[in-house]
C-alpha cells in the first residue's frame, strides 16, 4: 500500500511566501468542549481496518459503510473532527481503487477528501498536514500545465502545518515525503535525512487520545530506511531497520525491506 502511495507523491516544489493564518481550535480543545459520538473512538484502527478488509474482499463496501457512518455525525465542532477522518478514510478509498486499477474512482475520491479539507473552516496543523498530502497524490491525476500549480498550493500547507506546530510528527512527515520525491534537478532529497530523523523523535500524539490522528511514525521510518538502502549507506539502513522493527515487528511495509539489507 505504501509504496502506491510513495509512487504517486512526486511533487515538484516552488518558493512560496505568503502570511501564515492563524491556527483553528486543535482537535484536543474540541474533544474537552463537546460530546463525541462513539464512531469517532478508535477511528483511525477502524479506517485501517476497513481498508484491509477492503483489499481482502476486493470490495469498497466496508470502506464506504463507515464513510456513511461518519457522514452522520451531528452538525456543531465535532463534525469538523468527523470531517478530518472522512477525508482520511477518502485517501485510503484513493490508495483501494489506485491498487484495483479503477484511476477514475481513485481521482473521484482523492478530489472528494481535498475538497472536505478546503471547505473547513479554522484549519489546524492536522488539516493542513493532511491536505498537503493527499494534494500531493492528486498531482498523479492532473498531468500537464497544472502541476506545478498544484505542488505550489501543497507546500504552501504543509509550511501552514509547519508554521503552526513546528513539533507535529505528521507535518515533519509529510514534508519529508514531498522532499524525497523532488527531482534533485530541483533541489530535492537534500533535507530529507534531517526531516525523518525529526519524525521519528517526535510523539505520535502530544497527549494520547484514540480519537486523535496518531499516523506518520512507521511511515517515516520506512521513508527512512528507503532513503539509506538508495543512498547505500547500508550500516544506517540497517540500524533503523531494527530500531523501526522493534517498534512495529508486524508492519508489513517495513518487514518488506528486510529483504534489500541481507549480505548488506
Amino acid at each position: 500500500m505504501k509504496k502506491i502511495i510513495y509512487f504517486t507523491i512526486c511533487i515538484l516544489f516552488f518558493a512560496c511566501n505568503e502570511t501564515i493564518e492563524a491556527s483553528g481550535p486543535t482537535y484536543q480543545a474540541i474533544l474537552a468542549s463537546y460530546e463525541v459520538e462513539d464512531i469517532l473512538e478508535n477511528i483511525q484502527q477502524k479506517v485501517n481496518d476497513a481498508f484491509t478488509r477492503a483489499i481482502i474482499e476486493k470490495s469498497p463496501v466496508a470502506l464506504q459503510n463507515l464513510d456513511s457512518a461518519l457522514q452522520n455525525v451531528e452538525e456543531g465542532q465535532a463534525k469538523k473532527l468527523a470531517n478530518y477522518w472522512r477525508a482520511y478514510l477518502h485517501f485510503y478509498i484513493t490508495i483501494y481503487h489506485l491498487q484495483e486499477k479503477d484511476k477514475k474512482e481513485a481521482e473521484y475520491y482523492c478530489d472528494a477528501a481535498i475538497e472536505i479539507l478546503e471547505d473547513m473552516d479554522d484549519k489546524n496543523v492536522e488539516d493542513y498536514a493532511l491536505l498537503a498530502m493527499i494534494r500531493g497524490i492528486s498531482i498523479s491525476f492532473k498531468a500537464g500545465i497544472r502541476a506545478p500549480f498544484i505542488s505550489g498550493k501543497a507546500e504552501k500547507e504543509v509550511k501552514k502545518a509547519m508554521a503552526l506546530d513546528e513539533n507535529n510528527l505528521r507535518a515533519w512527515y509529510v514534508i519529508a515525503n514531498n522532499d524525497y520525491y523532488k527531482p534533485e534537478q530541483y533541489g530535492g532529497g537534500k533535507k530529507v535525512e534531517s526531516h525523518l530523523l525529526k519524525a521519528i523523535e517526535l510523539p505520535d500524539q502530544k497527549v494520547p487520545n484514540n480519537y486523535l490522528p496518531s499516523w506518520g511514525k512507521s511511515e517515516a521510518y520506512e521513508l527512512l530506511i528507503k532513503f539509506y538502502i538508495k543512498k547505500e549507506r547500508w550500516k544506517d539502513a540497517k540500524a533503523k531497520f531494527a530500531e523501526a522493527n522493534k517498534a512495529y515487528p508486524n508492519n508489513f511495509q517495513i518487514n518488506k525491506l528486510a529483504s534489500k539489507l541481507i549480505d548488506k
